[in-house]
């Protein structure tokens, strides 16, 4: 149930919200994808004015993620996003983001603002993947030099879990794949400065 929820957070030293952490030479960004949405922000709260608006902005041009399931990045956390990214780059991290909600390739379980956040992420040279969940199916493509990985749910297996462990080196990721999941290797490019 939902009193269960702020147990697993607890257990697992996860946050709410968006925020980001550092391995030497690595920076993870965790984005908040119901930052915007009509499920999480309090009703009549600034937030759940600018994800109505939103929404309706989608529909209007017949976005296909323009769904209720689906939810976006604030004005405020596209803010973070991109200075949290200069920091990174200035310091010479390499960078992946994690998030509910896909932004590539096109989808209607997209993040709404998909398209706005992948346009911020190529902008960077360092970052090296995005990794999501929502779409249950799962999918992998590389754009750009990024990799763009959701995950298959462990909720569509009755018999076998779904998951990975991934193993950072100077230039791939190594997902090692149990279950559904397959293993991979996700191999990158970044520049000299960057690459240690």
């Amino acid at each position: 149930g939902s009193e269960d929820k702020g147990r697993v957070l607890a257990t697992l030293s996860l946050q709410r919200g968006y925020y980001d952490f550092a391995y030497p030479h690595w920076r993870f960004i965790v984005l908040d994808g119901t930052d915007l949405s009509l499920f999480a922000p309090e009703k009549g709260s600034r937030r759940y004015k600018e994800s109505k608006s939103m929404l309706r902005r989608l529909r209007k041009g017949g976005i296909a993620n323009a769904l209720m399931k689906n939810g976006g990045v604030s004005t405020e956390q596209m803010t973070w996003l991109r200075q949290t990214l200069d920091k990174a780059l200035a310091v010479g991290e390499k960078v992946v983001l994690f998030c509910h909600y896909p932004v590539f390739p096109e989808s209607s379980y997209n993040l709404w603002n998909n398209r706005e956040v992948l346009q911020l992420l190529e902008s960077y040279e360092n970052v090296v993947a995005y990794i999501n969940g929502h779409d249950h199916k799962g999918n992998y493509q590389e754009k750009n030099s990024i990799h763009y990985l959701t995950l298959k749910a462990m909720v569509e297996t009755e018999k076998e879990n779904s998951f990975s462990i991934i193993d950072l080196y100077a230039d791939h990721l190594q997902l090692k794949g149990f279950g559904r999941e397959a293993s991979r290797t996700l191999y990158f490019r970044v520049p000299e400065a960057i690459n240690r």
